[in-house]
């Protein structure tokens, strides 16, 4: 599961699924499925968009960046749904977070 992992870390761009990760990891998708959530605490979904969200944050901090380009450097092909999972997972939109640690 640490392969899968880092794997995810280093391609968060991309999206992936539930039958690629499982093929890589040589598991059935049901099997992939419960291990992958016994070893993170998360679903493959949950486990991707964090990863893509603490990046987002990372590059929100950067005052240059279109907030529309840092969803598309994170991987989400739409701004809204962007915005939704980040508001989802951080409680606060990509504009107020940017706000919050003091850019705009």
């Amino acid at each position: 599961m640490q392969e899968i992992c880092t794997y995810l870390s280093q391609h968060y761009r991309t999206s992936h699924t539930l039958s690629e990760m499982a093929a890589r990891a040589h598991m059935s998708i049901s099997h992939f499925s419960s291990e992958f959530k016994k070893y993170t605490g998360k679903t493959l979904v949950q486990y991707a968009n964090d990863i893509r969200i603490e990046k987002a944050k990372e590059l929100l901090q950067e005052p240059d960046i279109k907030i529309y380009d840092i969803a598309d450097l994170v991987g989400y092909s739409t701004i809204s749904y962007f915005n939704r999972v980040f508001k989802e997972s951080v409680g606060i939109s990509p504009s107020d977070f940017r706000r919050k640690v003091g850019l705009c």
